[in-house]
């Protein structure tokens, strides 16, 4: 898939049942614009409740019984498991890299994960990061020429948030706020996608203006 429109499995709140809708996933990125090869990663993934391991590693047997709609914030219906107030998840996927991209380094770009997520291919960490914003993970290394792998992302979400960035979502101990708050967005939410890379390319750019544009 190379920008074409998925079909996300969300849940209805009208009806309270689950369905295939389609959702337009366009290219995440406008700023640096590679959409002519991409794999958007939306749609149901495997979901675990609860158990995290104390080192960090991977739980021994994560019990994958429900299945998530990505990018939807585990709290919300739309992602199929509406679960209010839980503090850690793990979400597995099964990845197939397209055979027009070997030999090159491959990327899997998270849009937005809230809040300490720690991510794994085929067992290997790949990455960390902690915080809201975008961040991406070096796969190639884990693929090992392979074309394919199991990638699995572990997610702690604090109730308490107040030692955390949480704009106004609601927290345990309430913020003075609460009144306004509002239901967390805890998880995935924001699109997830793999993009293919060379050796050498451009990571960022700054723009200056001058007077005399």
């Amino acid at each position: 898939m190379t920008g074409d429109t998925p079909n996300t499995s969300v849940f209805d709140d009208k009806t309270g049942e689950e369905g295939m809708y389609a959702v337009d996933w366009s290219y995440p990125r406008p700023d640096f614009d590679r959409s002519a090869r991409w794999l958007g990663l939306e749609g149901a993934w495997e979901f675990a409740r609860g158990a995290d391991a104390d080192d960090g590693s991977v739980p021994p047997d994560p019990r994958f019984a429900e299945s998530i709609a990505v990018p939807f914030a585990w709290e919300a219906a739309a992602s199929g498991v509406g679960a209010a107030w839980l503090e850690r998840g793990w979400y597995r996927r099964r990845i197939e890299v397209p055979a027009g991209w070997q030999g090159e380094r491959i990327v899997c770009f998270f849009g937005g994960v809230h809040h300490r997520a720690r991510i794994y291919l085929d067992g290997a960490l790949v990455g960390e990061h902690a915080g809201v914003g975008p961040f991406e993970c070096d796969l190639t290394e884990a693929l090992a020429g392979r074309g394919s792998g199991m990638l699995l992302v572990g997610v702690e979400a604090p109730i308490d948030k107040q030692a955390i960035a949480h704009g106004k979502q609601r927290s345990i101990p309430a913020d003075d706020y609460d009144s306004c708050a509002f239901q967390p967005s805890s998880g995935i939410w924001q699109p997830v996608w793999l993009e293919p890379r060379p050796a050498t390319f451009v990571r960022s750019m700054h723009l200056e203006p001058k007077t005399s544009l």
